[in-house]
């Protein structure tokens, strides 16, 4: 008798731990599904607003070729539809072979809405497609629809990553499960009812949230769920889901959702942080055109100084522009890094020399101090040369007049370094962690008064972390900083 009730207890308590896994699971996934998808076209709308800013020639065919052409370097495949469904330009296929579009869904929607998207199976490319289109209106002509799409098969490529090692924790689970539930069944066939007493879920937990949730459920018998914070440096984000189960019994879920939490704020930020950084620039082009059409035209001291100010905002934008593609085909995995052996002082040496001018015209010393011997990286020349190039005018920009910049190379071991030296006005030690994320600024109307995007340190990072390097920062407010690159030692020291 006694051991036919270990085996009930057993069995009941693993059936119990599979049916929560499995409706975890599944909950889990289909939420994961919605939230990558969602996070697909907020990506493509991101892109398309982009687009906007440097909008193409909508009667020249030849130059709405390279539009679009440009704007697929981001990855995305884009197409520009007359309102009448005809293909304008695409920038896989050649337009005229391409039927009318009039019929796509996400076309259709664009132009009765304004804003349409789908997902489907495409005839050209021969695979599920997500797309996203938006009807503009520029200019006199009639309006026209731009698409832009992206292959499904990296959405599920990305669901499929987060699967797998859902399903081997949840086995992983339950195997551990299932031991401990035959474990805790002996221990509750080895222990009398006094020993049983005085046990509360208090001994477990001190989070007040579940301890009120668990009690309401016990009170009410009906299922709660809340979502809670928990305290200190490394908090986590919980989803808690609490059942009733019999008369005086509850079950109660912890699911761990920190990750998604935060792939949604940063979704959420990026997309508010190109609006605004759009914005400004925009702002200000807008409002000089229109002092101009009033009548500042007449007065060409004023007038050629708005002008100016006109270049000068356009040429942020399209610096933004570009920063932006490059930062999405980098995070896409679409751009290439040639790992080979580099003199590391010769691209030194260019970033220096490009430099020179503006370093001059603030009456800085910039200077290289280069050990004998120093060992060549494996690197990109290209990738390296940008990375550097950035360095060295952040250092120049943030650097006050008269004051002193140096490039300096060291090595160890393992690794080839070079080193970012400024006097100039450092960074707070709270803000290191995050100096590298996209659009942040430790004072945002200072970069933004040198020209700067705030995604120069961003893709610095990412092509250093391409070439199986790392890049650290050491700075204090009023004390300068020391931007250190390190990169892999290839066998060839250079002379």
């Amino acid at each position: 008798m006694r051991l036919k009730l270990f085996w009930q207890l057993g069995l009941g308590y693993l059936l119990l731990l599979l049916l929560a896994l499995a409706v975890v699971y599944g909950y889990t996934v289909r939420v994961l599904e919605r939230n990558i998808l969602e996070s697909t076209f907020s990506h493509l709308d991101a892109l398309i607003r982009v687009a906007a800013t440097r909008p193409p020639e909508i009667d020249d065919i030849e130059a709405l070729q390279e539009w679009t052409e440009w704007m697929a370097q981001s990855g995305a495949r884009v197409t520009v539809i007359a309102h009448d469904g005809l293909v304008l330009a695409d920038s896989y296929e050649e337009p005229r072979a391409m039927e009318n579009h009039a019929q796509r869904p996400e076309i259709r929607g664009a132009f009765l809405n304004g804003r349409g998207r789908a997902t489907r199976f495409s005839n050209t490319l021969k695979t599920e497609l997500v797309y996203l289109a938006v009807r503009y209106d520029w200019g006199p002509s009639p309006p026209i629809a731009l698409r832009l799409a992206q292959p499904q098969v990296q959405v599920r490529a990305a669901i499929a990553e987060v699967r797998r090692p859902m399903a081997s924790v949840s086995l992983f689970v339950l195997l551990i499960g299932g031991g401990l539930s035959l474990v805790f069944s002996r221990s509750r066939l080895d222990m009398d009812g006094d020993a049983m007493k005085g046990r509360h879920l208090v001994e477990i937990t001190r989070h007040n949230e579940i301890l009120t949730m668990v009690e309401s459920v016990l009170v009410k018998g009906e299922r709660m769920e809340s979502e809670i914070t928990t305290p200190g440096p490394d908090s986590r984000d919980l989803l808690d889901r609490a059942a009733p189960v019999g008369e005086r019994g509850a079950v109660l879920v912890l699911l761990d959702i920190t990750d998604i939490r935060k792939l949604e704020r940063v979704r959420r930020d990026f997309v508010a942080n190109v609006s605004h950084e759009l914005r400004t620039p925009l702002t200000a082009i807008q409002g000089f055109a229109e002092t101009l059409l009033s009548g500042a035209l007449d007065e060409p001291e004023n007038s050629r100084r708005f002008v100016t100010i006109i270049r000068d905002h356009a040429t942020r934008l399209g610096r933004l522009t570009e920063d932006l593609l490059k930062l999405s085909r980098i995070e896409a995995g679409k751009v290439e890094i040639e790992l080979r052996s580099v003199a590391t002082r010769d691209i030194v040496d260019q970033c220096v020399e490009t430099s020179k001018l503006k370093s001059n015209e603030k009456q800085q010393t910039l200077e290289i101090e280069w050990p004998d011997e120093t060992p060549e990286a494996l690197a990109d020349p290209n990738a390296l040369l940008e990375v550097l190039q950035n360095l060295v005018d952040n250092a120049v920009q943030y650097t006050p007049e008269g004051r002193r910049i140096i490039v300096r190379g060291a090595f160890n071991q393992d690794e080839t370094c070079i080193l970012v030296i400024d006097d100039g006005i450092g960074i707070p030690e709270a803000y290191h962690d995050r100096i590298f994320e996209r659009f942040y600024r430790v004072d945002a109307a200072r970069s933004r008064s040198v020209g700067g995007t705030g995604l120069g340190l961003a893709i610095a990072r990412h092509l250093v972390d391409l070439m199986h390097g790392r890049i650290e920062l050491e700075s204090r407010l009023g004390q300068g900083s020391v931007f250190t690159v390190f990169l892999p030692r290839s066998d060839k020291p250079s002379s």
